[in-house]
This record gives structure tokens, C-alpha cells and sequence, in this order.
């Protein structure tokens, strides 16, 4: 059963320990739901609140139909990253569905030096050769959760180098109105992004998010 707050404030905890306090439009069980999990947490009404239920039946033909048994899956990925450890779940899986999966293959030009940006990356699987404008290596990015070609989106400034694919590629694209939209929930996270490309400048030494991951 999944849980959506109506009204009022309710606490999750764990082991006796309180992790948060969460109020209107969040859900409380949809991890367990979409995962087929046994909760691990409990939850306590803060005060006098309304909820909505879900049955079983139709949270699952809500979660067909918008695909969220997919982003779940992504949203696993992104809750072990470094940089979105920190956030909630429920927050994790609205980015999810944000991200869009691409598979390339190597040798393919995913951006150009120049050319305006309107999205940004996170490497999955693969990697990925970042080059200046004169297609002089500046170094491989190939660790899985790298994020790159955010700058020419947070700065709306052209592209500062090439990106192309070294080894065949699953990456997920991020379009620009889904990062600025997350910049107004979590500034955080994004003020992190923006120091990292503030300091790729084009040339080397390549800086990378999870070298300087919060």
C-alpha cells in the first residue's frame, strides 16, 4: 500500500532513529511497492494528518502506465551515488524520470565544442574521451555516475570541448528544463555541479564530480 500526505507532517524512522519529517504531496511505501521490498522503515503521523491510499492494484497500473518500475531502477543507481546519497527517494525517482537512457556506440560525437547545450550527462557504462577545440585528448572519463556537459546548461555558455564516445557507451541524458527545475529543490546539489564546471575550463587537467563529491 502506498501512502500519499494530505495533510499535516509525518516522520520516518529507522532503528530508533528519526531520518525525516515529510509533509504535502510525499509518499510514504512506493520504494517498497515498485522494488517488492519489505519496508525497513516505520512512519509516524507528526500531529493530526490526512492521507491518500493507493491499493496494491492501483498503485502498480499507475506505475505502467508512467513508467515508473524503469526509474525505479535508475532511482537505485542515483540513491548510491556519492552526490544524491543524501536525498530523499521519492526525490530520486521524479529525477529518474527525467533521465533519458541512450546506448552509443565508440567513436560516436555525443557533443561539439561551440554548440549550446541543452542537456547534460551522467556515464553509466562505457566511456567517454573529453577533447579541446583542437581535438587534443583532454582526458577519459570512465567511472560509472561521472556527470559532464552541464556547464553550457547551468551557464548558457557555448560548449568548452568535444565529447566522444571511447568504448561503447550507456549514458543518460538530462534535458536542461529537468536540471534547472532540480536547482530550485535542491541548490545544493547543483551548486556542487556548478563548482565542478566552473573549473573545467577546456584544458587539462580534467576535473571529475566524484573526485570532489560532497
Amino acid at each position: 500500500t502506498v501512502y500519499i500526505v494530505h495533510q499535516g507532517l509525518v516522520e520516518t524512522w529507522k532503528d530508533k532513529k528519526r531520518i525525516q519529517v515529510i509533509g504535502r504531496g510525499a509518499s510514504i511505501g512506493e520504494r517498497c511497492a515498485l522494488m517488492a521490498e519489505t519496508p525497513s522503515r516505520s512512519a509516524r503521523a507528526h500531529g493530526e494528518v490526512q492521507l491518500l491510499r493507493l491499493d496494491q492494484k492501483t498503485f502498480q497500473r499507475i506505475a505502467k502506465r508512467l513508467g515508473l518500475r524503469a526509474a525505479a531502477e535508475r532511482t537505485e543507481q542515483l540513491w548510491k551515488h556519492p552526490i544524491f546519497c543524501h536525498l530523499p527517494w521519492t526525490m530520486l525517482l521524479d529525477l529518474a524520470l527525467d533521465f533519458q537512457p541512450i546506448k552509443l556506440p565508440v567513436g560516436r560525437l555525443l557533443f561539439e565544442y561551440g554548440k549550446t547545450g541543452h542537456e547534460c550527462y551522467m556515464l553509466v557504462s562505457g566511456a567517454v574521451a573529453i577533447l579541446d577545440k583542437d581535438l587534443n585528448p583532454l582526458g577519459t572519463l570512465n567511472e560509472s555516475g561521472e556527470f559532464f556537459g552541464a556547464r553550457s546548461v547551468l551557464f548558457n555558455q557555448p560548449r568548452n570541448a568535444h565529447a566522444c564516445i571511447a568504448e561503447d557507451a550507456e549514458i543518460w541524458a538530462l534535458p536542461a528544463p529537468a536540471l534547472k527545475r532540480f536547482q530550485l529543490v535542491y541548490p545544493g546539489v547543483i551548486l556542487h555541479l556548478r563548482a565542478v564546471e566552473l573549473l573545467r575550463s577546456g584544458a587539462p587537467p580534467l576535473i571529475r564530480t566524484l573526485d570532489s563529491a560532497p
